[in-house]
């Protein structure tokens, strides 16, 4: 017998049992694909955390999106916190105070260590693949490190390039 790995239907607010609905105190949502389309967010979406904000339900978007991106969330959508970097951080801005909270996954001196592996790694792509390049975001991001290519072929690569680079990436 084969077994179902499928993830269960997700049942909207609006369909739930009336008790269960008024349980709900908390939406926790992705933003890339979820929120957004084609990496804007629509107005029937900003809408709709707004709606929720006003109906006193808490909202936390959930993205690997870097610190800089949910600084910005969490000061300007009508959202609770945010959970960045793939979980390695978490912003709230308390409104009253004008002031940003932050809850970070580890210690300062780990985030140091981790933030010089990383640079090193980032020179080190730099030199040996070509067509390489650091995110135009990377400079926001507070726990980890993202590369892009500079072109869409990355003929100029050695095989051995290639393959060190994808492992980099795992």
């Amino acid at each position: 017998m084969v077994e179902d790995l499928r993830a269960p239907a997700l049942t909207p607010i609006s369909q739930l049992p009336t008790g269960v609905a008024r349980g709900v105190e908390i939406v926790f949502t992705d933003i890339d694909d979820t929120l957004t389309r084609n990496g804007q967010l629509e107005r029937e979406a900003y809408a709709a955390l707004w709606d929720l904000h006003e109906a006193g339900l808490r909202v936390v978007p959930v993205t690997g999106r870097p610190a800089g991106w949910c600084d910005h969330i969490a000061r300007m959508w009508p959202v609770d916190g945010v959970i960045g970097e793939n979980g390695a951080l978490a912003l709230r801005y308390d409104r009253r105070r004008r002031r940003m909270e932050s809850l970070h996954a580890v210690s300062p001196e780990e985030r140091a260590q981790t933030r010089a592996r990383l640079s090193a790694l980032q020179d080190r792509i730099l030199r040996e693949v070509p067509g390489a390049g650091v995110a135009s975001d990377q400079p926001s991001a507070s726990k980890s490190w993202t590369m892009r290519s500079m072109s869409t072929s990355a003929s100029g690569a050695t095989s051995s390039q290639k393959s060190m680079a994808r492992s980099y990436m795992r």
